[in-house]
């Protein structure tokens, strides 16, 4: 196959990650690979009365709001988000608390329905809540849930082909939001006493540099694969799988020859994210060594909603630069929309 500039290597640097298990990269990847839960009973009722469990951020680890952002007109899952945001965008910036690298941000749906224009003030309210001076251009807003690291992952490439050093790729999310939650619990989504094949609400935020030049700690990954899924979860069609195996399609493209030792997915306790990643499975499971691994870190981070994909794919970069994984790793996500995407890191 003919590579474009387009289809040249990404490489992944400088991690940072906020998750219920840790304040830091390798704290949350310790944990995950320890089985370590970040699950507690929440306050949250269901409309049944009954009580869930969740896994949030510790109080004492989030950066209170920056007083200037209080009258901003912000939800409160925006200004959650940005408090999760806080720390690991600033681990972005240079030592003088400078940063001038693009940013794409990566959002769940949800946060930008608010009619408050949170899309084109994202980024300054980072900079803000994070005490950093931010002066990129081409900064993106990618409002796609699970599987919209993919997309920020293409956007990226094509930056990079057009001249940009690196791009800075975010991704952030929290379910802590009541009046989501009831929509959620009514729909019997949230894992509770009455609802077993559902989710256990998380939260999580996760920052790292993407480069075309290999660096001795960055990690490589390959073009990523993106499709859409008519049959979502929210549609009246049955899921025949179709989004998710072209996704997978696109991505195995870049194996020659080679077989995917592990898989880390989105899976987060519903049935229709199990029978898809089955579908797609089956039909390129030739790709897969017989004993492979397969991932899914909401079993300890609850389901971290848009920033599951990118967090997925922070774990497996920290797994093989610790040599606790031999690659290739194949990380797929699955939106609750349309959005559908997978891509090979390879070290």
């Amino acid at each position: 196959m003919t590579t474009s500039n387009t289809d040249s290597p990404l490489y992944i640097d400088d991690i940072a990650i906020l998750s219920p298990l840790g304040n830091s990269g390798p704290a949350t990847f310790a944990a995950f690979s320890a089985s370590i839960s970040g699950f507690k009973e929440d306050l949250f009722v269901t409309g049944r009365y009954e009580k869930i469990k969740s896994a949030a951020v510790p109080a004492d680890t989030l950066e209170p709001l920056n007083e200037a952002l209080a009258a901003s007109g912000l939800t409160s899952r925006q200004r959650r988000l940005l408090r999760l945001c806080s720390a690991p965008f600033a681990a972005m910036a240079d030592s003088d608390g400078q940063l001038n690298t693009p940013v794409l941000l990566v959002v769940a749906p949800e946060v930008i329905q608010a009619q408050n224009g949170f899309s084109e003030k994202a980024h300054g309210y980072l900079a803000k809540q994070a005490s950093i001076q931010f002066n990129a251009v081409h900064n993106k807003v990618l409002a796609y849930g699970r599987a919209g690291v993919f997309q920020a992952l293409a956007e990226a490439q094509q930056l990079l082909a057009q001249g940009c050093k690196e791009v800075i790729i975010g991704a952030a999310d929290t379910f802590f939001d009541t009046r989501w939650l009831a929509k959620q619990s009514t729909e019997q989504r949230v894992a509770s006493g009455s609802a077993m094949h559902a989710f256990i609400p998380g939260e999580a935020a996760v920052f790292f540099r993407v480069s075309g030049v290999k660096s001795p700690s960055a990690i490589q990954l390959a073009t990523p694969g993106r499709a859409l899924e008519k049959a979502h979860i929210g549609s009246d069609e049955p899921c025949l799988g179709d989004g998710l195996d072209s996704a997978w399609k696109q991505a195995l493209q870049s194996l020659a020859g080679n077989k995917i030792e592990a898989l880390f997915s989105t899976l987060n306790g519903e049935a229709y994210w199990a029978r898809e990643l089955g579908v797609a499975f089956m039909r390129n499971s030739a790709h897969f060594k017989q004993d492979y691994n397969h991932l899914h870190p909401a079993d300890c981070l609850g389901d971290t909603g848009a920033a599951a994909g990118a967090v997925n794919i922070a774990l497996a970069c920290l797994g093989l630069r610790g040599k606790q994984y031999e690659g290739p790793i194949l990380v797929s996500g699955s939106s609750d929309h349309t959005q559908r995407g997978a891509v090979v890191i390879i070290k």
